[in-house]
């Protein structure tokens, strides 16, 4: 077996992931081995024959090794997110591929840009957490804070660490870096992190800060290259839809209980449309989660069809449950 091509490196799993291999004697079957995982064990095989060239597509191989979860704790930190990729490799006979590394996305992911569509301005208010993931290189990265108001700016040191191949991402809680500038969030308007390589700056975020609101409610979600986005929207209101469940006996129809459902609305600020058009992933992305009370709770979105312009400012309407039935948690 000969290898052909292999795929770009930190494809996502949601979309096809294939090798191509090329064998000079078609009437010989060829055993594959699929290798993925950190610890490069053997996932599956494909036994081949019949053809000179194969497409060998991994990607399923690779998605029961990843799993997506917003980062918790409570300190702001840099860390190799082992779980949101997976190494992969083929191997017959003598003969291995390269490996490479998979993530649990549908785009492949740049090296040294944030892995997000999202616009290069964020909404944050004290409490709020965020993350920013990157693909660094191979040497070592230091995360800073830079806040600023009218009269008064300060710098922090956020995190630091060694970077080697994976995705690495980026937690950021204000209440930490409350803690680190001995002083309220809100005394600044604005904060910018930046992830550096000595004095060059690889990739920065800009938040504007806002004061906590009651209404506030705060989504995160899969986004396309397999990492986490945050976006915070406005409460519009709750409802409880409640149905009773019958059964036919002898006797007639019998009340055997009642099924109940909170469905919550929420509408984001005025937007321009770029941001708006980022926050349109929620409704297609393969995880969705609320983030209030301390509580990370999985949601289900329940709208699957809006408009907006291409060129104005707009804002965008969202309905949501609890995944797992129940109270979705926006207040006490």
């Amino acid at each position: 077996m000969n290898i052909k091509s292999i795929p770009e490196n930190y494809t996502g799993a949601l979309a096809p992931v294939v090798f191509q291999i090329w064998q000079a004697d078609p009437e010989n079957a060829i055993t594959v081995q699929i290798i993925t995982g950190q610890e490069e064990h053997i996932a599956g095989e494909k036994i081949l024959s019949g053809e000179d060239s194969y497409s060998v597509n991994v990607a399923n191989y690779c998605k029961g090794e990843i799993n997506i979860e917003p980062i918790t704790g409570e300190w702001s930190v840099i860390g190799n997110a082992m779980q949101r990729c997976c190494p992969v490799s083929i191997k017959s006979g003598e003969t291995s591929s390269t490996k490479i590394y998979v993530t649990g996305g549908q785009k492949v992911c740049p090296t040294k840009k944030i892995l997000s569509d999202s616009p290069s301005k964020h909404r944050i208010s004290p409490g709020d957490k965020d993350e920013i993931a990157i693909i660094a290189p191979e040497t070592s990265i230091s995360v800073k804070a830079k806040l600023n108001n009218i009269s008064d700016m300060a710098e922090i040191e956020l995190a630091n660490t060694t970077c080697s191949n994976g995705v690495y991402v980026v937690s950021i809680d204000t209440e930490h870096i409350e803690t680190l500038l001995e002083k309220p969030l809100c005394e600044f308007t604005e904060m910018t992190v930046e992830i550096k390589e000595a004095d060059n700056v690889l990739a920065k975020r800009e938040y504007r800060i806002v004061p906590t609101t009651s209404d506030a409610v705060r989504l995160c979600w899969q986004n396309p290259y397999g990492q986490i986005d945050y976006h915070t929207f406005n409460l519009v209101e709750e409802k409880f839809n409640v149905s009773k469940n019958k059964i036919y006996l002898s006797s007639g129809y019998t009340t055997i209980g009642l099924t109940q459902e909170v469905v919550t609305r929420v509408v984001s600020e005025c937007e321009p449309s770029k941001t708006v058009k980022w926050l349109t992933e929620i409704m297609s992305a393969p995880q969705v989660w609320l983030v209030a009370q301390e509580k990370i709770v999985k949601i289900d979105i329940l709208t699957d069809n809006t408009s907006f312009s291409n060129t104005q400012p707009g804002n965008i309407n969202l309905s949501f449950r609890n995944a797992a039935g129940g109270r979705n948690f926006i207040k006490a």
